[in-house]
């Protein structure tokens, strides 16, 4: 939510009502006073709160307009004849940059025989408002005998967009002399901005099935 702070100030010796009328940006809902009585040579302050604005529909630094309208209706209690004085103000609400990020990795098959080789499917998924791109991806493991590029070229520097996800296959290869083993593969990408970064992992779980050898006598 979005809090803006309104403050009025009546200059008059006698007391004035004041009412309100607001633009609202991005279809927010809007928590404010309709109208206000201020006495004499006072001043009041009250906050316009705005809500529900769905962050996700607008890229970071996207602006509108909020404006707020105030027309003076009675003097000292007294109804204006005509309509009253009016002052208005402006201000730009702007989306802040909101960072949502999730890594996805799997394999195709839950175990593999040692001699073959096969592929990760690895997907990010971007649900902030901003574009993305990945500064390091890489993969590491407990089993030595898998074969695979420890840097992830693929997900290096591409850009995601907003609500979009980037998909690739990472291939490996399992030494034929590769024991019966669970391997635990996890892939690991950092993302890296002006103020902060911070690194998104998954893993997944591969059996690898021993090549039986049979023995002639």
């Amino acid at each position: 939510r979005v809090i803006i702070p309104i403050f009025i100030e009546n200059e008059n010796l006698i007391s004035i009502t004041i009412e309100f009328e607001y633009t609202v940006p991005f279809e927010a809902s809007i928590s404010a006073v309709d109208s206000l009585t201020i006495e004499g040579s006072s001043s009041e302050e009250f906050n316009v709160v705005l809500g529900d604005i769905d962050r996700f529909e607008y890229a970071a630094g996207t602006t509108d307009e909020f404006e707020i309208v105030g027309t003076v209706t009675s003097r000292q209690g007294l109804p204006v004849s005509v309509p009253g004085d009016s002052d208005s103000s402006i201000i730009d609400i702007e989306i802040p940059a909101f960072r949502s990020l999730e890594i996805d990795v799997k394999a195709p098959l839950d175990s593999i025989q040692a001699g073959l080789s096969s592929n990760l499917v690895v997907t990010v998924l971007n649900s902030g408002n901003v574009v993305e791109r990945a500064s390091e991806a890489m993969i590491s493991g407990n089993c030595p005998l898998l074969e695979y590029d420890k840097k992830i070229s693929q997900l290096i520097y591409k850009n995601i967009a907003s609500g979009s996800t980037l998909t690739v296959e990472i291939p490996f290869d399992v030494a034929s002399n590769h024991p019966t083993e669970n391997c635990n593969l996890v892939v690991e990408t950092i993302f890296v901005w002006s103020d902060s970064s911070q690194s998104y992992s998954d893993s997944v779980k591969i059996k690898i099935l021993e090549v039986e050898v049979e023995e002639i006598n």
